[in-house]
Order: structure tokens, then sequence, then C-alpha cells
């Protein structure tokens, strides 16, 4: 089944009141392993695994993407003026298919039928056909990215600028320059390239938990060097911080990783 809400969670029990794991958006496709009562547990394309809420889910087949939504979220219009009010978004990260091209705006089509088709601004839209971004274009656009989710808020499980964590942050980061990652921290850290300083713009940085040493609790990107942007608890969101000027940082440290 896919995805015919504008986003969704999935969580770790059939229950809105358990633990989010993660957001996952319109069109995303997943598997049914089980249903219980008006819910399911889903497994994605990447393995990754939750309950998602079932009257959110279609059997309809989804629109093949053609572009992915790189604004934090855009505006879907009735029309292709820009003076009518709109009628739904879609977020950042959502892969959607445009259908036409008129004067700076682009007529999509989500999947399902709760998202209603319409008109989005075309330049809130990177075509896949430039993506994956090559390399020194994909770290810059990585950190441009992420200062426009400066004040997006903390959320655990979130990975959208309705609110994302520490990997849901690097995650879209490097979903939208096209290099698909693991969803999580703990699982990113062992898939990526090891690296030593000096880090290059894009570079991922790994904390361990305070809780427990042996297993990684946060990462962040690096600006270039010891600077990095991450979504933190403690600030209550994207903000840039210099590692070395964090104690807690600094003692915490366990290594980098680079997937570009």
């Amino acid at each position: 089944m896919i995805v015919a809400a504008n986003l969704t969670d999935l969580h770790r029990e059939p229950s809105f009141l358990s633990e989010m794991l993660t957001q996952v958006f319109n069109g995303t496709v997943l598997e049914i392993l089980e249903e219980k009562d008006r819910w399911c547990f889903v497994r994605q394309m990447d393995g990754y695994q939750g309950w998602a809420h079932r009257p959110y889910l279609t059997a309809s087949p989804a629109p093949a993407a053609t572009h992915i939504v790189c604004a934090l979220s855009c505006g879907i219009c009735p029309t292709a003026s820009r003076d009518t009010a709109q009628v739904s978004c879609l977020l950042g990260g959502t892969e959607i298919r445009v259908e036409e091209e008129r004067n700076g705006s682009a007529r999509v089509r989500p999947a399902g039928a709760m998202v209603p088709s319409g008109w989005v601004r075309l330049d809130q839209l990177r075509p896949f056909s430039m993506l994956p971004l090559a390399p020194n274009l994909a770290r810059q656009q990585m950190l441009e990215d992420a200062r426009r989710l400066f004040g997006v808020y903390y959320l655990w499980g979130g990975n959208s600028a309705f609110g994302t964590d520490c990997s849901g942050l690097t995650f879209l980061l490097h979903r939208l320059s096209g290099y698909p990652i693991p969803r999580d921290a703990a699982l990113q850290f062992p898939a990526g390239q090891a690296v030593d300083p000096p880090y290059k713009p894009g570079d991922l940085l790994f904390f361990r938990s305070d809780n427990n040493p042996e297993r990684i609790g946060h990462v962040g990107i690096s600006t270039g060097g010891w600077n990095m942007i991450h979504s933190s608890r403690s600030r209550n969101g994207v903000y840039e911080e210099d590692v070395q000027a964090s104690d807690g940082l600094t003692r915490t440290f366990a290594g980098a990783r680079r997937f570009v």
C-alpha cells in the first residue's frame, strides 16, 4: 500500500499514544506485514518498520514521481494563479508527479485521494533528472537546505519541517540531494565511510549516548570542520553549534562518516 496523507507517522505499537519512530511522506510504498484493528504493521523499501494508521493508506497505485519537494513545504492551489488560496500542502522530501508546467507553476498529482491535485510553484520542486547532485554541489545544497530548517522544533521521530530529530534531519538533507541513507543515527554510523579531520561540509558527526557509551545517540552535519548543524533536544530545534565549544559534545564524540 502507499501513504495517501500528506504525511503520517510510524509508531512502535498500534496506537497514536505509542512512540513515534519516523514520518513517511505521501506516496511512500509500504509492505503490509500484519493488520490489527485500524492499524497495519508495515515495512518500508529500506527495511524500516512500524505501525501505520490504516485509514491514511491506500491500495491505489502511486503515480510515478518525477520531482521531489525541496521547499520546507509547498502549498497546493486549485489553479496556476498564485492569487488563489491553497487547499493543501506537500512537505519537503515528498516525491511527486508533475503533469504540466505553466508560467513557473507545476500541476502535481499526489498519491491517493486525501491530498488534492493542484498547482505548486515550480521552484519548490527538484526534478529527478538532476539527482543525485554532484558531490560538491550536494554538500553545498545540504547546508543551504539545513539553514532553511533553522527554528524547526525538535520532534522525536520527526523528519520534516513539522518537526525533526537529529537523524531525521540528516536523513532529509541527503534525500533532498538524491543520496538515500538509513533513517536512524545508529544505522547511519556503520553505513557511512569513516573520515578523519579536517571534515568537509556535509560530513556527519556522530556522538555516543550519555546513558549508554556503546550506543550512537546523536548526529549532526558538519558545515566544514567542527561546526555542525543539528536538531538538539536541549535547544529544542535545529541550529548551528561549534562541537569543540561544548563539553558534552566533545566528551561523547564517536567519529565522522561520509555519504557524499
